[in-house]
């Protein structure tokens, strides 16, 4: 039985604790925006959503209007190999200061 894809994505920088949202992306599937809560953000990504085999997930970081000044929008990627019923995924993304 497919169950649900546990995501959790963490965002750092040099400055402070990052602030906005996150979305994770991979083929067809798009999570909506997810705001972070002290720097990490969790995704659950429903079964059925990513096809057997092998997958690469994207998270994507938008800063909010208190980190707009500090940090540049940034992605990092994770890969992933859908074989079972359960998988649980890290997402590391360093967040780039605005220069």
């Amino acid at each position: 039985m497919a169950q649900n894809l546990a995501v959790t994505i963490t965002v750092s920088g040099t400055t402070g604790m990052p602030t906005g949202s996150v979305i994770l992306a991979s083929g067809s599937y798009t999570s909506t925006a997810t705001a972070l809560s002290s720097g990490t953000a969790n995704i659950t990504i429903p079964s059925g959503s990513l096809s057997t085999g092998a997958d690469t997930l994207t998270a994507k970081y938008a800063p909010d209007s208190g980190s707009s000044s500090t940090y540049n929008s940034a992605s990092g990627t994770a890969s992933v190999t859908v074989t079972g019923p359960t998988v649980a995924v890290a997402v590391n993304i360093d967040a780039l200061a605005v220069s």
